[in-house]
């Protein structure tokens, strides 16, 4: 997801990904998990175990060989998506601010303030853009760093400090991510603002209905360029 958004935002007249580049990187993303998936389910290398209160289970990370498996597993599990999850979002960040400055030269050429007429608006695009990015990336490190570090902690240090409890917290807030993630997409929708504004006032949150004209004039616009 964010590497569409980046495909989008920093090339949004060619940068709509295909049919086929969506199957290719669907395909690419289950090949790239499928190993940490079968491995473990299969006993090749590593298991699945009970782990916490015995409600769910996980990789084990207790065996004294899960070693190589765990090192693999935090690199391709959790440091990847976070670098490619990071470097996406960070380059929207700098591509919408060095377009926002360059318009800014050539008004400033042109001797007028600006050469849009909705600055405010535009302004608050951005930031939504970067508070997207920002509490994605945050999301993704409170989801899955909790596992990150216990595994870590009962693969190379003390197996001791890893009690039921312990063990659950991981648990919980890597499943609570799959909750909280469309969440975070959605609420920064202009529609679904418009409609949570005027069906729940009391959610705090507000949306003016020129954002939404703006979002499905752009999206008959794409349509009509498809």
């Amino acid at each position: 997801i964010a590497f569409d958004r980046y495909k989008c935002i920093t090339d949004p007249i060619e940068g709509r990904l295909s049919t086929k580049q969506v199957l290719g990187i669907v395909t690419f993303m289950y090949m790239w998990i499928f190993p940490w998936v079968y491995f473990p389910a299969s006993e090749t290398w590593n298991r699945f175990v009970p782990e916490g209160y015995l409600t769910s289970c996980t990789v084990d990370y207790m065996s004294a060989d899960s070693r190589f498996f765990i090192t693999g597993f935090w690199f391709c599990v959790w440091l990847c998506p976070m670098i490619i999850i990071s470097v996406c979002y960070y380059q929207v960040f700098v591509h919408v601010s060095r377009h926002e400055k360059n318009l800014q030269k050539q008004a400033d050429k042109m001797n007028v303030t600006s050469l849009r007429s909705g600055d405010k608006q535009t302004m608050r695009q951005e930031i939504r853009v970067a508070k997207v990015g920002i509490t994605l990336t945050t999301l993704f490190l409170f989801s899955w760093t909790p596992y990150a570090v216990v595994a870590f902690i009962c693969t190379f240090g003390r197996k001791d400090l890893v009690t039921p409890f312990v063990s659950m917290v991981p648990a919980l807030t890597c499943k609570l991510s799959a909750s909280i993630d469309p969440f975070v997409y959605a609420i920064n929708h202009p529609r679904y603002r418009m409609e949570l504004t005027k069906r729940v006032p009391w959610f705090c949150i507000r949306e003016d209905e020129q954002s939404e004209t703006r979002s499905s004039v752009t999206e008959k616009t794409q349509e009509s360029s498809n």
